[in-house]
C-alpha cells in the first residue's frame, strides 16, 4: 500500500498539478508584489507633487501678502508698512493637495524611514499656517472697518497709537501677532517644505531606482537633509538607478 502512494504522489500527473499550483502560487506573488509596488510608487510622486504644490502656495503668499505690498507701500511713501497697513488677501487653498501619509507607510520600510515623519511635520505646519492666514484676513477686514468708524468721527491725520487706543487692545495685539508671526514663519515653512520635498525625492529614487521620481525640477537642487544614523542604501540599488539614468537618458 505505501508503495501504491509513493507512486501516485511520484506519478506524472501528480508532479504535473503540483507544479502548476505552485506556479500559479508564484505567479499571484509577483503580481501582487509588482501591484503593490506600482502603488506605492505612485502614492510616493503624489506626495511629493503634493508638497510642491504646497511650497508654491506658501511661496506664493507671502510674496503677495508682504513683499509685494512692501515695495509697493516703499513706492508710494517712502517707508515700510506697520502691521495695520497690509491689505487683506484671499487665500485658495482647497484645491491643493496634502500628501496622503496613510498610503505612505512603506518609507517606514526605506533606508530613511523618518522622512515619514518629517511629511507628517510639515503637512501640520502648513495646514497651521493656512489657519492663521484665514485669522489674519478676518482680522484685516475687522480692522479696516473698525477704522472706517474711527474715521467718521475723528480727523483722518490720526496716530497710529491713537488709532490702537480707539480700536481697542484685542483686536489691535491679534492682528499685530498674526503679521508677525506670518511675516517670519511662511519663509521657514517654505523651506522645510523643500527640504523634505527633496529628502523624499531622494529617499523614492533609492526605493524604486528603475522608476522616473518626481523632483522639484524648478527649484535650485541641495543635497538632502538626513538625519544622523541614516544607513546607505545597498550598492544593488545604487547600481540600478545609476544604470536607470543612463536608459533615460538614451531614450
Amino acid at each position: 500500500m505505501l508503495g501504491k502512494f509513493t507512486d501516485a504522489i511520484t506519478s506524472t500527473e501528480c508532479l504535473a498539478a503540483f507544479l502548476g499550483a505552485l506556479a500559479a502560487f508564484l505567479l499571484e506573488a509577483w503580481r501582487r508584489w509588482r501591484s503593490d509596488t506600482r502603488e506605492q510608487w505612485m502614492a510616493g510622486n503624489e506626495a511629493v507633487f503634493a508638497l510642491a504644490q504646497m511650497y508654491s502656495l506658501v511661496v506664493g503668499i507671502h510674496r503677495q501678502q508682504f513683499e509685494e505690498q512692501i515695495a509697493r507701500f516703499k513706492r508710494e511713501h517712502g517707508r515700510d508698512p506697520n502691521y495695520s497697513e497690509f491689505l487683506p488677501m484671499e487665500v485658495g487653498e482647497s484645491d491643493v493637495m496634502r500628501p496622503r501619509l496613510d498610503a505612505l507607510g512603506f518609507l517606514l520600510r526605506s533606508h530613511d524611514p523618518d522622512v515619514l515623519n518629517r511629511l507628517a511635520v510639515v503637512r501640520q505646519q502648513f495646514d497651521v499656517f493656512m489657519h492663521s492666514m484665514r485669522q489674519l484676513n478676518e482680522a484685516q477686514n475687522q480692522w479696516q472697518q473698525s477704522f472706517a468708524r474711527v474715521l467718521e468721527q475723528h480727523p483722518s491725520d490720526l496716530k497710529l497709537e491713537q488709532i490702537e487706543d480707539y480700536i481697542g487692545p484685542y483686536l489691535t495685539v491679534r492682528l499685530q501677532t498674526l503679521v508677525q508671526s506670518l511675516q517670519q514663519g511662511l519663509p521657514e515653512c517654505a523651506k522645510d517644505l523643500k527640504m523634505v520635498g527633496e529628502q523624499l525625492s531622494e529617499s523614492l529614487s533609492f526605493s524604486f531606482p528603475a522608476k522616473m521620481i518626481s523632483r522639484f525640477a524648478h527649484i535650485e537642487r541641495t543635497g538632502p537633509v538626513l538625519p544622523p544614523g541614516v544607513k546607505k542604501p545597498k550598492l544593488w540599488r545604487r547600481c540600478v538607478r545609476a544604470i536607470s539614468r543612463v536608459l533615460r537618458r538614451m531614450t
